[in-house]
């Protein structure tokens, strides 16, 4: 047989004794039994919060368990655990009559019954912990001064740590003490004590620590019985801390994750030191992308180490400024937040290094083959890492760029083999561009890099205290709150970054399917075009129509619902104003007041019944209501309201009626109202102060139904430029000046106008000159019922009457007026008519009419001297403007017989003479209170109590007996329940609960009483909308009244229902 060389037989021999002393480690550690054969353990346990807790069968679980699990798998040792107080298990340990004992740290006093192995099995801080809302604190230890607490032996070592701090700091204590820490946790948590001593208590929602003090190292105490356990566990250590020299730590982190994470104070010195800390400059730069960067788009820093900044900032009150550094090596920052592991280049710097706050795998990047010892390696020239800390970097050729992006082109170019980054930060760089796909990464074992903050040496070092102390705690709790927040943001997904992953034979087969597809596409719509064509517009004509009408409901809905919602209180201010009239107590000039915010109200009313219609011009579908009203009546509404607002504006307003015969006219009052609105407040608006506006209406072209009038808005104001005045009856179109950007409107006013005078078949018309004015002119149609004269009192024509005015034109006018009536007058300017003060030839007037633009004091002392002479005898008018500047009561008391306000129409000088010379009943309220109608019964359906007052107020006055009903369900029971039909009208509101007006009357009408068919039924109600009165009708309702109630109204149909 061939013999083996020498040198084989020496490494046959070397590989024998080698397989022998593995072979022996690994062996039982009790060489007397035989390997197959386990050693029974007894663990004495008791629960202690974090290490060993029970599980649901009483058993122990938790940290404890699972390193005995791990340490019996080297000494075949198999469990039996005993649960006793902690007192109990150190007495059984003494006894012998138990094994093993963990989380025990060395004293002297049980070294005499205890054997340690040399290795600790964790790491414990004993916590002094109280309630949440306590008030004891670390900042104030006399708050500690006699506080009861809570703790499980007085063996416990957290206990004797407790006496010491205690001694140190002059506190007496009162120690009780319990089986469990889950038994001192509910004693706190039940305030049977002020406190508890434990170790490693972690705060929760309602506990909070006081102390973390004292750390010690606990380890597995063994009887002294038999020594060959603590033996045992050494060689299991051995073993253990050959694979992982920091076992216990890691271990630890696991399963007991806060730990090492207490929770974070401060002490009174660094609160204050912090207090007066200025904000520390924190350097952020590119180059640690995506843990920090700075956003040039959005001008803001992001990434890993801001958040860990802004959380520590939160926790401990120190202030931060991130100020971007395009290199690490700059030394102008207080604090660099993302700097390697180098305490070396950091002290060249100038700065403190903290402890690191994230470790990160180390990868390489490469095109083709990864080789670092016989290839260039790319890295960064500013690099901090230690590269010589690790044996991969033994043998290498570095070769220096500036950035993480020029190390990947030069990888991608060829100019090196590799480059080194770390895990986030490769990821985030192949992530961004394409050109990186063909390279490859691979993970580098055992090799990490680790990141630290840099803190300036000149800061105090107290600050540096708190800051590496405050970090680690910050990156203990929040780190993987902070890199998936970070990198998600440096790594946000959109469509260039998918692509950006896709190889380009797969974008090219991508870009093929697309186009066939496309294509395909494309011809099958071409092949089906018309009749997919017809039918979708089919489809969406009918669902435009579906929409619009449903649109409209809606619409139709909310502006009959607001209309109602306004008309209520809207209804009170006029009706109060309506009973305030009635009382007798009232005087002449507070009735005036009464009359004018009467006015007031209801054209407030007008605007918003204008303002609900708006939408109906869009739509083409609004109602034009035409019916008889008093042309009088809206030019005196007009001219209270603007001869008010011109005054403040500082602007002259007059006046003027011309040749007007036809005082009643038929058609829509409401959109007239709006059209002047629309004009005078424009005129206002766009005349600056000391400009006049003249307000003009006149009769133009009759016929014996119709008449045309003219309504003409003059003003001296800004004007409007040529090129505007082609357009500035169009919607949203408004004037490009200074003068008119001030005024800033919605275009919309003009359009308005423009298309409500076309509606009611007129015309408009404006003539302006920029810087001088403007002139609207307003042409409409409307019906007349009747000739308008009246027939005079023969008496009239011996009357003779003075008019004393030096308006030439307005003096011409009144003499029309009166002329008409077949008075005989005579006109002097106020200067002739001084002179015949103390003239007795005068010819005898009956009555002296002195016209004035406004009554003051001049006009006041004239009417003194007027009484004072021999015209004194006459009655005597004054026809001014709107508003008096002193009280009219002094003229009256002077002397005045009645004030008349401009312009004055046919009717008004017919009423003054009927009221002077001849019998007269006023068109007033009073005359309405002349009738009454003593033993009707009325039925008010009413739901708003505010509503019930003012109409039963107004009802009163007619001495009826009003009956309520507070909706429409109690009405048709009130009627139902009238059997000798003793209820002569019915005043029905619409909108009401339980059952509505509509509902109501429909019954009343269908029942079988025998007057159901005939009892008058009115509808008294906010509704008052063209459709809302047709649904009255139709629903069986005789007529309707309009909230707010027109008195005059009110007594027209008590007299046709009632008479």
């Amino acid at each position: 047989m061939k013999k083996l060389p020498i040198y084989k037989k020496i490494i046959s021999s070397v590989f024998l004794i080698l397989h022998f002393f593995i072979a022996s480690s690994f062996a039982s550690v009790y060489p007397e039994e035989k390997q197959s054969e386990k050693t029974l353990v007894r663990v004495g346990w008791t629960e202690l919060s974090g290490y060993i807790n029970k599980n649901e069968y009483e058993n122990p679980g938790g940290y404890v368990k699972k390193y005995l699990d791990i340490i019996a798998q080297y000494t075949d040792w198999e469990y039996e655990f005993v649960k006793g107080s902690f007192s109990d298990i150190l007495t059984w340990l003494n006894e012998g009559s138990i094994d093993l004992v963990p989380c025990l740290n060395i004293t002297p006093e049980r070294l005499t019954y205890i054997d340690y192995p040399d290795y600790e099995m964790a790491y414990s801080n004993s916590t002094l912990f109280t309630r949440k809302e306590s008030h004891l604190s670390k900042q104030n230890l006399e708050s500690l001064q006699n506080i009861k607490i809570a703790a499980i032996s007085p063996n416990d070592e957290n206990v004797q740590n407790m006496y010491v701090f205690a001694k140190e700091n002059g506190l007496h204590l009162n120690i009780v003490y319990y089986n469990t820490t889950s038994e001192v946790e509910k004693a706190v948590l039940l305030a049977e004590v002020d406190a508890g001593i434990v170790a490693n208590h972690h705060a929760s929602k309602q506990t909070k620590i006081i102390l973390t003090f004292a750390p010690q190292k606990l380890y597995f105490g063994c009887t002294n019985s038999k020594p060959f356990l603590a033996e045992a566990l050494n060689k299991a250590y051995e073993q253990i801390l050959i694979v992982n020299p920091i076992f216990t730590k890691d271990f630890m982190k696991r399963y007991i994750p806060l730990s090492l994470a207490i929770e974070f104070s401060l002490s009174e010195k660094e609160a204050e030191l912090i207090k007066n800390t200025k904000p520390l400059k924190i350097a952020i730069n590119n180059l640690w992308q995506p843990y920090e960067f700075y956003d040039t788009r959005t001008k803001r820093f992001y990434g890993y180490t801001i958040e860990l900044f802004n959380e520590i900032s939160h926790l401990t009150g120190l202030k931060f400024e991130y100020v971007y550094e395009r290199k690490n090596k700059v030394a102008t920052a207080d604090i660099f937040g993302t700097y390697g592991n180098n305490i070396e280049a950091a002290h060249e710097m100038g700065y403190k290094i903290t402890e690191p706050y994230l470790k990160l795998p180390l990868v390489a990047i490469y095109k083709n083959k990864l080789d670092i010892r016989n290839n260039k390696t790319a890295i960064i020239e500013d690099t901090t890492f230690n590269y010589e800390d690790f044996d991969i970097f033994d043998f290498w050729e570095p070769v220096y760029f500036k950035d993480q992006e020029a190390c990947l082109n030069a990888v991608r170019k060829g100019s090196a083999n590799q480059t080194i980054m770390n895990t986030f930060t490769a990821n985030y760089m192949l992530e961004q561009k394409r050109k990186y796909y063909r390279l490859k990464i691979d993970i580098l074992p055992e090799t990490y890099f680790e990141l630290c903050a840099l803190v300036k040496e000149d800061l105090d070092p107290a600050i540096f205290a708190v800051l590496n102390r405050s970090i680690a705690y910050v990156s203990e709790t929040y780190s993987n709150y902070f890199i998936i927040k970070s990198t998600f943001k440096a790594n946000e997904i959109t469509l260039s970054s998918i692509l950006n992953q896709m190889p380009f034979d797969v974008l090219f087969v991508f870009a093929v399917l697309i186009s066939i597809s496309f294509i395909t596409i494309l011809l099958n719509w071409s092949k089906n075009s018309k009749r997919k064509i017809i039918e979708l517009k089919n489809e969406q004509l009918q669902d435009a129509l579906i929409s619009e009408q449903r649109a409209n409901e809606a619409k139709s809905q909310f502006t009959s619902r607001i209309s109602h919602e306004i008309r209520s209180p809207l209804n009170a201010v006029i009706g109060y104003i309506s009973i305030a009239q009635t009382h007798e107590k009232t005087n002449q000039q507070t009735n005036n007041y009464l009359h004018k915010a009467e006015l007031a109200a209801k054209q407030l009313l007008s605007l918003l019944n204008d303002v609900l219609d708006m939408s109906s011009i869009a739509s083409g579908k609004i109602h034009l209501v035409k019916s008889s009203f008093n042309i009088q009546e809206v030019i005196h509404t007009m001219g209270t309201l603007f001869y008010n607002q011109a005054k403040m504006a500082d602007l002259t307003f007059t006046v003027n009626a011309e040749k007007i015969e036809n005082e009643i006219l038929i058609g829509d009052k409401l959109r007239l109202t709006q059209i002047l609105t629309n004009l005078l407040s424009n005129a206002i608006k766009f005349t600056p102060r000391g400009g006049n506006i003249t307000f003009t209406i006149s009769e133009e072209a009759k016929t014996k139904e119709s008449t045309h009038m003219l309504f003409s808005v003059k003003d001296t104001g800004y004007g409007i430029s040529p090129d505007f005045l082609e357009k500035v009856f169009n919607p949203y179109e408004q004037q490009n000046s200074d003068n008119y950007a001030k005024h800033n409107g919605s275009g919309l006013g003009l359009s308005i106008t423009k298309n409500l005078v076309t509606l009611m078949s007129g015309a408009i018309t404006v003539e302006s000159e920029e810087n001088k004015g403007s002139t609207f002119t307003v042409t409409i149609p409307f019906d007349i019922t009747y000739d308008c004269k009246r027939k005079l009192n023969s008496r009239y024509k011996s009357i003779f009457i003075l008019i004393s005015s030096d308006n030439l034109r307005y003096r011409k006018d009144l003499e029309e007026l009166f002329k008409h009536c077949g008075l005989n007058i005579e006109y002097y300017s106020l200067e002739k008519t001084f002179s015949l003060l103390n003239d007795t030839t005068t010819a005898p007037f009956q009555l002296l009419i002195l016209d004035t633009d406004e009554f003051t004091e001049t006009e006041l002392a004239i009417v003194k001297k007027i009484k004072e002479s021999p015209l004194g005898k006459y009655i005597l008018i004054v026809v001014s403007s709107y508003e008096q500047s002193i009280d009219e009561s002094e003229g009256f008391k002077a002397g005045v017989s009645r004030f008349i306000s401009k312009p004055l129409f046919q009717s008004t000088v017919f009423n003054l003479l009927l009221e002077l010379f001849g019998p007269y009943t006023p068109s007033t309220i009073q005359e309405h209170l002349l009738h009454t109608f003593p033993g009707k019964k009325i039925l008010l359906v009413e739901d708003n109590e505010m509503n019930i007052e003012i109409a039963s107020e107004l009802l009163k006055k007619y001495e009826v007996e009003i009956i309520i009903a507070k909706n429409g369900q109690e009405a048709l029971e009130l009627f139902m329940n009238d059997k000798k039909s003793e209820i002569d009208l019915v005043f029905m509101d619409i909108q009401m609960p339980i059952m509505d007006g509509y509902e109501a009357t429909r019954k009343i009408r269908s029942s079988q009483k025998s007057n159901a068919k005939t009892i008058p039924i009115v509808a008294m109600t906010a509704n008052a909308f063209a459709e809302d009165i047709s649904l009255s009708l139709a629903s069986g309702m005789n007529n309707h009244l309009s909230k707010p109630i027109n008195v005059a109204e009110l007594f027209e149909v008590l007299t046709t229902y009632l008479q």
